[in-house]
């Protein structure tokens, strides 16, 4: 049903503006942080990440592609991460056009991004999905992902004095 390229570098500004823009949203919308500033403050984690670019070791861009479809429906990051003695693949985001979702892309990208794991002799797939996320975590729970930790906040009302 679908392919995971790597993605091209023509695609890749657009990927990085995407990404930033998405992950300074759902840590706003998660509470996490302040509207203001989250944009600056997620492109500096994105070139932490990505500090070469496309080309950058352990880090895997992909984009998803329906071979029936002229262009790709979304993209996938996965990055190579240590866990002990092994190294484990981390979905650091996985993202599918609006007006291509709910039609199987991203569970067929995730079982895809789980071969290439195995392929590439890695232990595991691990991810990090926000508590406000149901659709998310319900796919990653059909898939048999398993909490492997949980942050609480318990907020308070704004001081007014």
């Amino acid at each position: 049903m679908i392919t995971l390229l790597p993605m091209r570098a023509e695609a890749f500004p657009s990927f990085v503006e995407q990404a930033t823009l998405l992950f300074a949203h759902e840590n706003v919308a998660a509470g996490r942080w302040s509207d203001a500033g989250s944009i600056e403050r997620s492109r500096a984690e994105n070139s932490k990440l990505l500090p070469e670019g496309i080309a950058t070791s352990g880090q895997f861009l992909f984009e998803i592609t329906d071979p029936e479809l002229l262009s790709p429906v979304g993209y996938l990051w996965l990055a190579e991460m240590p866990r002990n003695s092994t190294k484990f693949a981390f979905v650091c985001q996985i993202y599918v056009e609006p007006a291509h979702r709910r039609k199987g892309y991203a569970r067929a990208a995730l079982q895809t991004a789980e071969r290439f794991a195995v392929d590439h002799g890695l232990s595991g797939v691990g991810l990090h999905v926000f508590s406000h996320n149901s659709g998310a975590r319900a796919l990653y729970q059909a898939l048999g992902y398993q909490v492997t930790s949980m942050n609480m906040f318990k907020p308070f009302g704004k001081n007014d004095a």
